[in-house]
This record gives C-alpha cells, structure tokens and sequence, in this order.
C-alpha cells in the first residue's frame, strides 16, 4: 500500500494541492482518552515513516503507553483519501508497521 500511497502524494504535489503532507494522528492514552492532532509527515524510507514529533510531546507519551494509533491523509480536491493504522513506534517521530 505504501506504493498506491506514494504515487497520490506525487500527484497531489503536481497538483499542487496545498500541503500534501499534513496529516491527522489520532492517538488515545493509556486510559482509552482519545485525542487527535495535525502534523507533518517528513519522509517515508525503509526505516518506516517520519512524522514531525517528539517523543516528549504529548502525542509521543501517548504513542509510548499505546502504540496503537491512526494516520490520515486528505486531499479534497483530488477526492482521495489514506488512513493508516499504526501498531508500532519508535522514536523520535518514527512509525511503523502501518495498514
């Protein structure tokens, strides 16, 4: 999937829809409190895919406690959309194992 994923990036960028890489993690605490944020994917490498976090922040503890998360990607005007399903991370500002 990271490769259908790819090519959309590429295309919204030729598009030039407005900032391509922006993305919304949602997150929930170790309790189950759910949470969701926007953020900045920076690159994606065989290393698994760079989001602009830390692990200090309040995503990264809640990443820590629970690794279980969600990113979505949104690019209205080509009427697409990517959400990813997180099961690991390991930081800073990297995940992996997404769906």
């Amino acid at each position: 999937m990271s490769d259908a994923f790819r090519q959309w990036l590429r295309e919204a960028l030729a598009a030039g829809v407005p900032q391509p890489h922006a993305c919304s993690l949602a997150t929930a605490d170790s309790d189950g409190q759910p949470s969701s944020r926007m953020l900045i994917l920076k690159n994606i490498d065989v290393d698994g895919w760079h989001i602009a976090t830390s692990r200090a922040s309040r995503q990264g503890r809640e990443l820590a406690a629970n690794p279980k998360a969600a990113l979505n990607f949104y690019w209205p005007w080509q009427a697409r959309h990517d959400r990813r399903h997180i099961r690991h991370f390991y930081g800073p500002g990297r995940v992996r194992d997404l769906r």
